[in-house]
């Protein structure tokens, strides 16, 4: 589980030409498609904070593939009977579904569920108070209760969020100006019940995030954590608007094949979607077409069928209307990889824990039971050692992303 909020060379403000302090005020709704890289940290700072700054963060390159969020209407869902008063659902691979209340400019969060997890919040979780503007702060406690097969945990939040900074971002592709910067302190408080060994009380630990917005966009376009005055993880939107046809594009592995999904919205004349791949993401070939169905809007899905081991696999659609004009979707990417067979030993542990089974490249984080990452690592073998030493006692996850395919394993720090 996770909760989801889940650099920059800095220039001199005073040389930078003043604009008006700016205002955030669209709220994610049904139809809304985010799809977040993963970026190497190496070497990236936080970025400064105060008014008219410029953070360029424009050589930001991937290092594991996206996480594509989808804001649908909560009726029909598989948990929504499980969260009275939702009228959103962030789904998240298909499989994870974060259920959202909207009350007024506040969009709270009721808790999320999947197949054998779920947290509920005492009251709707409320962040971000819409809209907002540069010096706006927030303050948020709430109390999580997680339950994942027999491990029941109860988590005590207390959040601070600071609109700390407003100017220019520079990401990989794209220059936004008028964004907003916030800043996201989070205490948190666990207490672990596992059957056969008791209750276990985690330390209090405190977390710094920090998040863009911009308006027009219906979510944070860059992401980061901050572990001990460094950045341990970032995410940022790439493409932040599909062609006006696309609402939602998606590649998803499975062994040797490729499962291709989109959805369109308020087709009009549309002919035929054309699938196209590309190994090197700039010399793209037709695989296969789809005829378009109807006017109005229509999900579609296509298979690329075995296909040999690559490190990343590029696709993107070409869709064309009856009048011959053609648009293209957005890359995406994929990554070809087994699925996650793992184990973790021994569990409890003091000082160090082997986790082994890994089929292909894995990106594993360690995190504290609040879903907060302590420390992250990059699997390229079958096994990794993970020292643990100076973790404080208590529950902590192995958070597996394999691909499309996530395994979270609970252990025990002695």
């Amino acid at each position: 589980m996770k909760r989801i909020f889940t650099l920059l060379f800095l220039c001199n403000a005073a040389l930078q030409p003043s604009i008006a302090q700016p205002t955030v005020s669209t709220m994610p709704k049904a139809g809304d498609a985010i799809t977040s890289e993963f970026a190497h940290t190496t070497g990236i700072r936080p970025g400064a904070t105060g008014a008219n700054i410029t953070w360029d963060y424009s050589n930001l390159v991937d290092s594991a593939a996206g996480t594509t969020t989808k804001m649908v209407s909560a009726a029909g869902t598989p948990y929504v009977a499980h969260f009275p008063g939702a009228s959103l659902a962030a789904v998240v691979g298909d499989t994870l579904y974060s259920y959202i209340k909207t009350t007024g400019g506040v969009q709270g969060s009721l808790g999320l569920e999947a197949a054998n997890e779920k947290a509920v919040y005492a009251h709707p979780y409320q962040g971000l108070h819409y809209p907002f503007t540069y010096l706006n702060s927030f303050y948020e406690k709430d109390t999580m209760y997680f339950d994942l097969n027999t491990l029941l945990d109860t988590t005590i939040l207390i959040d601070t969020i600071k609109v700390t900074g407003y100017g220019t971002l520079k990401l990989p592709g794209n220059t936004y100006t008028n964004v907003l910067q916030t800043m996201q302190i989070s205490v948190t408080e666990a207490r672990t019940y596992i059957p056969g060994f008791g209750e276990i009380t985690s330390p209090a630990s405190t977390d710094t995030s920090y998040a863009y917005y911009v308006e027009g966009q219906p979510g944070s376009i860059l992401n980061y954590n901050i572990n001990s005055g460094t950045i341990d993880v970032i995410t940022f939107i790439k493409n932040t608007a599909l062609p006006v046809h696309f609402i939602s594009f998606s590649a998803t592995n499975n062994h040797s094949d490729v499962v291709l999904k989109w959805q369109t919205g308020d087709e009009l004349n549309t002919n035929v979607f054309i699938v196209q791949r590309s190994m090197n993401g700039s010399d793209f070939k037709e695989i296969g077409k789809i005829s378009a169905r109807v006017e109005g809007s229509s999900i579609y899905s296509f298979t690329d069928k075995n296909l040999t081991a690559k490190p990343m696999v590029y696709y993107r659609l070409k869709e064309t209307d009856l009048d011959g004009q053609s648009f293209y979707s957005e890359i995406i990417t994929c990554k070809l990889m087994g699925t996650i067979k793992v184990t973790l030993s021994p569990n409890p542990a003091s000082n160090q824990v082997l986790i082994k089974g890994v089929s292909g490249y894995a990106n594993l984080k360690i995190l504290n039971l609040a879903g907060r990452q302590i420390n992250s690592y990059e699997i390229k073998g079958e096994s990794i050692v993970v020292p643990i030493a100076t973790l404080s006692p208590g529950v902590y996850i192995a958070s597996l992303r394999n691909g499309n395919k996530i395994m979270n394993i609970k252990f025990i720090k002695r």
